[in-house]
């Protein structure tokens, strides 16, 4: 019987270092994913709605407030007239729109928690616009990016 316990010690003690030293348990991750719809508006406008659906892939709950971290949506205007075989990053272009969807009392993200915070931004038929959505906590950020033409 000694024998047990000594290997069900051991096998527990394995088990707690691979959950938190290899399977990084002490870490957080956020997986972010950002989804959109064109809806008519106006004339020469468009309601883009902007789905910036988050979830939390890990076994530990995740707190994050404005204390220590942000949450964030950026939807920027890709220039026009740019040569072949141009780059650009969503940081690039003129800023259309930005919203803080942190709120107030910040986020706590259960294990396989989902969110899906909903954005309109109306903006001209026929632009192209670059979407980000970023979440820090700390040092750490997790970003979804998204480029998309308004018809």
């Amino acid at each position: 019987m000694p024998l047990v316990a000594t290997l069900a010690t051991l096998a527990g003690g394995a088990w707690a270092y691979y959950q938190f030293v290899l399977g990084g348990l002490s870490d957080w991750m956020v997986n972010l994913e950002v989804a959109t719809d064109v809806l008519p508006y106006g004339k020469d406008t468009r309601l883009l709605v902007v789905h910036v659906k988050s979830k939390n892939p890990r076994p530990i709950e995740l707190d994050v407030d404005k204390s220590n971290g942000s949450f964030t949506l950026t939807v920027r205007s890709v220039p026009d007239g740019l040569k072949p075989n141009s780059t650009i990053t969503t940081d690039d272009g003129n800023l259309l729109a930005t919203r803080d969807l942190m709120p107030d009392d910040g986020y706590l993200f259960l294990p396989d928690a989902e969110f899906d915070d909903v954005v309109g931004v109306i903006v001209p038929t026929g632009a192209t616009v670059a979407i980000s959505a970023r979440l820090s906590r700390g040092d750490d950020e997790v970003v979804a990016d998204r480029f998309v033409r308004v018809q």
